[in-house]
């Protein structure tokens, strides 16, 4: 009887009823301002619950696990996801740590207020697929999750999925932070409008892997393991060998409170990348380093980005770029060009390193007053750097702006509600 009694709990139960849309699929984010003028960059299409047919609700905080719907939710995230299904977690909530199947589905939140809170990280596993995950505050210690926060499972077989209006964040334990933010990647990546911080290494680590879109994220306060000391090895972002055809626009990489190492580290061979309209703060003074490590990138595009170097210090330089690669200065449109460097403190109008001297394109200033003195002189120059900065980029949970709200319609559509007797993995 018990046997059979799990049976009939664990199977599908079908229940025909209306489906419960939200009114307003994207939330509206302080930090959306214009798009550069010359030309607008990409921006990725981001799938909310309204492209799904059926929609699951999660309550971590109800006594008793219902049928999924809104008046009844699920407590915890079913441990099978079924296709074609918005999974939508209660705002103001905390969940476990998530570790599942994506196949067509998307991971969300519902409700008002703060993003729920996924505490324990959240991995990817293999074979995974166009999927969605979004308005999701995701963050793991180091004991959790691998000591990673976000974690696509070594050479997987998965594809396209999104990372998007997500917190990625470390949580301390014993002063240290997780060692990666997103560790690894899929073909077909998308991220787009993700905070990543408070990390001990990398704030990605990024595989080779083939057609990311990275799109308005802010890298911050990743690299703490490396604030006070000169050889730690943690960059904003280590892409290595062999990625392809990497879209990256619109981004702020900051490791100016962190020493040694890169913003953005394009290691060893790289081809077809495109690389605009970012800012990249260098690493601040007390070590060497530099903005940007420029390696073997053929047909590499590198252009209308803000980079910000720090000044001299001592014998060791914080470049803007470390580069040896003639790929550099590849004729128009390729190569390292119409850029602006910006050398808040320094005196040096030279940017060539390692025996390579970029485009003359690539305007240099030699201190913030003169950088906006040019700015104010020229208005029509077009944006440089990201559309976003520090002060613009949402910042806080819980504030009206991020917040949807549910609404019964009549779609004509007819909704299945799924029980599940799966546990919390």
């Amino acid at each position: 009887m018990k046997k059979l009694m799990f049976l009939l709990v664990a199977s599908v139960v079908f229940l025909s009823c209306q489906k419960e849309e939200m009114l307003a699929p994207a939330p509206v984010f302080e930090n959306e301002v214009a798009s550069p003028d010359l030309p607008p960059y990409q921006i990725p299409e981001i799938k909310s619950e309204s492209d799904f047919s059926f929609i699951v609700y999660i309550d971590p905080t109800v006594n008793q696990s219902g049928d999924g719907s809104i008046s009844s939710p699920l407590k915890t995230l079913p441990a099978t996801l079924q296709p074609n299904t918005a999974y939508l977690i209660k705002r103001g909530t905390t969940h476990p740590g998530i570790n599942r199947l994506f196949g067509s589905v998307l991971l969300g939140a519902y409700g008002q207020g703060a993003m729920p809170v996924i505490s324990g990280g959240l991995t990817v596993q293999n074979h995974s697929k166009n999927s969605t995950i979004r308005d999701l505050d995701i963050t793991s210690d180091p004991g959790q999750n691998g000591g990673n926060v976000v974690d696509f499972i070594h050479q997987n077989k998965s594809s396209d999925i999104t990372l998007a209006y997500n917190k990625i964040r470390g949580s301390a334990s014993n002063g240290k932070f997780p060692k990666f933010g997103i560790h690894h990647a899929v073909d077909g990546l998308v991220l787009f409008n993700n905070e990543v911080f408070n990390i001990d290494n990398n704030g990605w680590w990024l595989t080779p892997h083939n057609n990311i879109r990275v799109v308005r994220n802010w890298f911050h306060n990743v690299n703490k393991g490396g604030e006070n000391t000169t050889d730690n090895s943690g960059d904003g972002i280590q892409a290595e060998y062999g990625m392809d055809g990497m879209y990256f626009a619109g981004n702020i990489i900051d490791k100016s409170n962190s020493m040694w190492k890169y913003a953005l580290m394009l290691n060893g061979t790289q081809t077809n990348n495109t690389i605009e309209y970012n800012t990249f703060y260098a690493p601040k003074p007390g070590a060497g380093g530099a903005a940007i490590r420029w390696m073997a990138h053929q047909n590499g595009i590198f252009r209308k980005n803000l980079v910000r170097s720090i000044c001299n210090q001592g014998n060791q330089l914080v470049v803007p770029f470390d580069t040896w690669d003639s790929h550099a200065n590849k004729g128009a449109p390729y190569g390292i060009r119409d850029n602006h460097i910006l050398r808040e403190n320094g005196n040096l109008a030279t940017v060539a390193t390692n025996g390579v001297s970029l485009d003359n394109s690539n305007s240099v200033f030699t201190g913030l007053a003169q950088y906006q003195q040019f700015l104010a002189a020229n208005p029509g120059i077009g944006l440089y750097g990201s559309d976003i900065t520090k002060e613009n980029f949402w910042q806080s949970q819980g504030s009206s702006k991020h917040t949807q709200t549910a609404k019964r319609v009549n779609s004509g559509r007819t909704r299945e509600i799924v029980a599940f007797s799966g546990h919390e993995q």
